[in-house]
């Protein structure tokens, strides 16, 4: 090999290499941005759980508000309300992150099916009926098709 095809199989090699590299730090750097996202929404989930497990004044405003919705006093609707924002933009955003690729349809599934189990609940579709203009079409098309899936 003379000097001048030396230093162009060197040089391909070199760029090889360096695609090789960044297509590695690529791949990495969207793993943890997959794993930053399921750790986000796992976080709110979480919170979403413990306010109810661990709050005596929620847990007394969900019995007053499902026992007399039109009835209920206004603090008792407002916490009731205020969870139920809570839980839709946690699902709107584990939806929104299912859809751009950012959230693995494994940790999607579970958000899939906890959304299914509450289509059930009249209080989840009261509240959706008061607050549903605040979410994208997309994940309103989703919670309609979960609503007429339900008979609600």
């Amino acid at each position: 090999m003379k000097g001048k095809e030396l230093r162009e199989t060197v040089g391909l090699i070199a760029v090889v290499a360096g695609l090789l590299f960044v297509g590695m730090e690529v791949r990495q750097n969207a793993e943890a941005t997959r794993a930053a996202t399921v750790l986000q929404i796992k976080e709110g989930w979480l919170d979403t759980n413990l306010s109810t497990a661990t709050s005596r004044d929620l847990q007394n405003a969900f019995l007053v508000v499902e026992t007399d919705s039109l009835g209920a006093d206004p603090g008792s609707l407002d916490m009731v309300r205020s969870f139920h924002r809570v839980l839709l933009h946690n699902w709107s955003n584990a939806y929104w992150q299912y859809r751009n690729g950012a959230l693995p349809e494994e940790q999607w599934l579970p958000h899939q099916r906890e959304m299914a189990d509450r289509a059930s609940d009249p209080l989840t579709w009261w509240m959706w009926n008061d607050i549903q203009r605040l979410y994208d079409d997309r994940f309103r098309s989703l919670m309609d098709s979960l609503r007429t899936a339900n008979g609600h």
